[in-house]
């Protein structure tokens, strides 16, 4: 099964130039809210959200809804689709997808009626992000890509460079990879030509990904090491957290796991309290890759719970990165619960398939269009083609899941069946040694009778040879007398000597018999 590693190092085009985290002014805009009009709180509530954004989101969101709820009231449209915007991509950092898709599409209607261009560039990057973080990837392109057209068309090198940079991520996503590095090259280019040395970081980390993702560790570990040069002196940490991750990926490639651990166990020990969504989304990568690391090193009870984790946020939230997906699966298989990991297959199965529908190919057939007024027909002809490919590829890959499906099935029938078949044979087993016991118990019962009477019988012949041998006695000396006597008997009573001699040596010789044995 294909690890496909995608580290959402994303670019978000905020409210202003920048990201404000200035307390002073917070507490000052706070200070001045007290008492103001619905009217009059607007600048406040909005400059409240944003100075909040990535500082305090779920404080941000609350001063963002209350300065969309005064825009409505006022009906501007710009400060509606302004606070709408912000709104939704607070949102979003807070993990609220459905509700930011729910606004900032509100809103984009409005900024497109009124041709606000700077806030639809906004929020179709953000309906992007947004949508990546569903099922439906496709349509999260869709919105990229008509993002990259605006931009292109105004020229900005650093916005085109980001929009390439995020498009390329969603084919990452996609596990279009050769595509996503051709993206993550021209963004690599536009950084370079804007000089943009930030937006330039993130690509390089980008690319050290996909390299990932095509098993060339080579690439992905230069691309590294040129991301730690770039990002050692004008990185936040939250950036330079993400590229500590993307080394334990490339460690766990590698085959190095105890070293893999001990990185993303690093990672994970961090913070979490206040990340956005974009890091939860890398965390829960993470935790993925380390069940995996816990399973090649064989330590079961530590990926429980990482397991019980991950299926906690899958079940709260409907939906998970495939790969976790099959990691789970993976997991279920080493501990036996076979159904459950088929269950998990069946799902990330899904989920993949679910990427490469109609609307992906429509959406760069759009691009199409654009990009022969810059002679790159032939270049979207084969991304196309690659994406006929990949489905091609995908319905093998169901086919034989399928297979492999049926195939688990029987094996695990056969199990049952091998472990019924071994409990009976054990059952008889045991029935025969118990009468082996209790037949063998008769036989020694019987031979120490036998022995018993054996010995009383040899005791009873002593006594009778005794007997013999003192009758043998009286009869030679009556024998003996009789003949002193010249008495006529002394004939018979050689005889009868005889005769008891011969009793006398039958007697001995039997009881001879007796005693060997």
């Amino acid at each position: 099964m294909k690890t496909v590693i995608v580290v959402m190092i994303l670019v978000v085009w905020t409210a202003g130039e920048g990201l404000a985290q200035d307390q002073r002014k917070i507490d000052s805009l706070k200070s001045m809210l007290t008492g103001t009009t619905d009217q009059k709180s607007y600048p406040l509530l909005w400059g409240l959200a944003y100075e909040l954004y990535d500082v305090n989101n779920p404080e941000a969101v609350f001063y963002a809804r209350r300065a969309h709820e005064v825009a409505l009231q006022m009906g501007d449209s710009l400060q509606i689709v302004k606070s709408g915007r912000i709104l939704g991509q607070l949102l979003r950092r807070t993990d609220q997808i459905m509700m930011s898709i729910h606004y900032l599409t509100d809103v984009l209607s409005i900024a497109e009626r009124n041709e606000f261009r700077q806030e639809i560039k906004f929020i179709l990057n953000t309906l992007s992000l947004s949508y990546s973080d569903t099922p439906f990837t496709e349509v999260a392109l869709e919105y990229s890509v008509r993002s990259l057209r605006l931009r292109q068309e105004d020229g900005d090198l650093k916005e085109i460079g980001t929009a390439l940079n995020n498009v390329g991520l969603l084919y990452n996503y996609l596990e279009l990879d050769q595509i996503a590095l051709e993206y993550y090259l021209q963004a690599l280019v536009a950084s370079e030509d804007g000089k943009d040395e930030a937006l330039r970081t993130l690509v390089l980390g980008n690319l050290s990904t996909v390299y990932i993702n095509l098993n060339d560790t080579t690439n992905a570990k230069s691309y590294l090491e040129r991301t730690y040069a770039l990002c050692s002196h004008n990185c936040r940490d939250e950036v330079k957290s993400v590229l500590e991750y993307v080394k334990g990926v490339i460690l766990l490639k590698s085959g190095k796991y105890q070293n893999a651990q001990d990185h993303f166990e690093k990672y994970l020990a961090l913070d979490w309290s206040k990340a956005s969504s974009d890091n939860l989304r890398i965390k829960r990568l993470s935790e993925g890759a380390l069940l995996e690391v816990y399973l090649h090193l064989g330590r079961l009870s530590q990926a429980k719970d990482i397991a019980a984790r991950l299926t906690h946020v899958l079940n709260e939230r409907g939906y998970i990165d495939p790969h976790i997906l099959s990691v789970l699966a993976t997991y279920h298989t080493h501990i036996g619960q076979y159904k459950e990991a088929v269950s998990y297959l069946v799902k990330a199965n899904s989920v993949r398939g679910s990427r490469l529908k109609d609307n992906t190919i429509r959406g760069i057939s759009k691009l199409e269009n654009y990009f022969a007024q810059k002679a790159n027909i032939d270049r979207i002809r084969s991304q196309q083609k690659m994406l006929e490919l990949q489905e091609e590829r995908i319905e093998l890959r169901n086919r034989l899941f399928t297979v492999a499906s049926i195939m688990v099935i029987i094996a695990i029938a056969a199990l049952t069946l091998l472990i019924k078949f071994l409990r009976e044979k054990d059952s008889v087993n045991k029935r025969l040694d118990r009468r082996v016991r209790e037949r063998t118990e008769e036989l020694e019962n019987s031979h120490s009778q036998l022995v018993h009477s054996h010995n009383e019988q040899i005791v009873i012949l002593k006594q009778i040879h005794s007997m013999i041998l003192a009758l043998l006695s009286t009869w030679r000396g009556l024998s003996n007398i009789a003949e002193m006597e010249g008495s006529i008997t002394s004939s018979n009573c050689r005889n009868a000597v005889t005769n008891i001699e011969q009793v006398r040596d039958v007697v001995a010789i039997y009881l001879k018999s007796k005693s060997k044995l």
